[in-house]
């Protein structure tokens, strides 16, 4: 197992997507982006978002045209049906998809208004 750590400051309002390689092989980093951006204009919690995402890579892993895929098919790694059996199964990588979307909401913001209604 792999395992990374990672620290990065964050401020209120921030979101954090992570997620495992079925994510980021199925999907650009455009399309990740643009996917939360449009969440966030509808109103969607982080768990949706998630779910949103987890669902566009697994779409995506089903055609030939991932990312993953593209990197295959550059010069010299050309492969007859997109593998090197020859087999036409798909390209991504549908086995490992895990999103976790959360916003960050500041601590201190939270107490003021849990003591601002109790009052």
């Amino acid at each position: 197992m792999l395992e990374q750590e990672h620290k990065v400051s964050v401020e209120s309002g921030d979101i954090i997507v992570a997620g495992t390689g079925g994510l980021f092989d199925n999907l650009l980093r455009n399309e990740i982006v643009d996917s939360v951006v449009s969440g966030v204009k509808d109103g969607r919690d982080p768990q949706t978002m998630a779910l949103v995402l987890a669902e566009q890579s697994y779409s995506r892993s089903r055609e030939d045209e991932t990312p993953q895929g593209r990197k295959s098919k550059k010069p010299g790694k050309e492969q007859k049906g997109g593998r090197k059996d020859g087999s036409k199964k798909p390209m991504g990588k549908i086995d490992d998809i895990t999103v976790l979307v959360a916003f960050v909401k500041s601590v201190g913001n939270q107490k003021n208004e849990k003591s601002k209604k109790q009052k």
